[in-house]
């Protein structure tokens, strides 16, 4: 569970070459436009968990799930939803708390839209990923 499936793609894929079976999901308004995630909120992401485990549950009796960021979230709500059921829990980069003053923050949606600095990055290339790692 992460932001963008290109993200966790490596991790996946070195799993993957370890004899893990993958699910990489895509969480409800991801990976199409950035306006497609107003439609939606965090449930909408959790039932998106909720099917991708399911999937695998049908499948597997043993379950490791990995979050990041916000994924970290989903993934620890959905361990705690399937206790029983989930082998692994791994949370990577996930925040645990929000400070500051966070009143003005639904205002700022009318004054920027979208704001991805990276979002057109080609991180596949190692000289733009080599770019974009320096300070």
């Amino acid at each position: 569970m992460g932001l963008w499936a290109s993200e966790m793609r490596g991790l996946g894929d070195h799993l993957a070459d370890q004899g893990h079976m993958v699910l990489g999901m895509r969480l409800a308004g991801h990976g199409r436009e950035p306006e497609a995630l107003r439609q939606g909120g965090w449930r909408d992401w959790l039932s998106s968990v909720d099917e991708g485990f399911a999937r695998l549950q049908r499948s597997w009796t043993r379950v490791m799930v990995i979050g990041f960021s916000m994924g970290g979230a989903l993934a620890l709500l959905t361990t705690h939803q399937h206790q029983a059921l989930i082998d692994r829990l791994v949370v990577l980069s996930m925040p645990f708390r929000l400070s500051g003053d966070w009143r003005t923050l639904p205002l700022l949606r009318h004054m920027i839209l979208w704001y991805y600095p990276l979002g057109h990055g080609d991180f596949d290339d190692p000289r733009s990923a080599a770019e974009y790692a320096q300070p």
